[in-house]
């Protein structure tokens, strides 16, 4: 069974700890080689102190005299978090991603409802706008992690990870 490091932001950590978080998608193509069973663990934004004690960006917590570390420099001994694939990696285009799979992104239905619009246009169906500003909050998080050519609306390929 393959086992890779795989990056993810303090607020994508958070996700994952309150059972929100259950997939990732990502440009890499050297992905795909990933199958059901395969172990991703991972690589957050982290310290380690004097004493070998490693305290996680996602906690919150307060760093006296240390600095953060990126995510790229953390060892598998110092990972707390790890993720064994259902089913193999799969390549599919960005805007495909359903209103399921955006809740499995880690973006909460709370986030969802707060970015309603407070009176919607007429004659729209609710479940239409509820699925429109889950993919615009997908879309801010996918744009702030990613560079251009390879944004929401450029609507690159990508690899799907999916894990229970």
């Amino acid at each position: 069974m393959k086992s890779r490091g795989l990056i993810f932001s303090a607020p994508m950590v958070r996700a994952m700890l309150e059972g929100r978080k259950f997939c990732t998608r990502r440009l890499d193509k050297s992905w795909l080689k990933y199958k059901k069973g395969s172990e991703l663990w991972v690589r957050e934004p982290f310290a380690i102190n004097g004493h070998g004690q490693v305290a996680y960006k996602a906690d919150g917590t307060v760093l006296n005299g240390l600095k953060w570390k990126s995510p790229i420099f953390m060892f598998r001994k110092d990972s707390r978090i790890s993720h064994i694939l259902t089913e193999d990696a799969r390549e599919e285009r960005l805007q495909d991603i359903t209103l399921e799979e955006i809740k499995m992104e880690g973006i909460s239905d709370q986030e969802i409802l707060n970015s309603l619009p407070m009176f919607p246009p007429p004659n729209c169906n609710l479940d239409d706008i509820i699925e429109f500003m889950a993919k615009n909050l997908f879309k801010q998080l996918w744009d702030s992690l990613h560079p251009v050519g390879k944004r929401w609306e450029d609507n690159p390929e990508v690899v799907r990870l999916s894990w229970r």
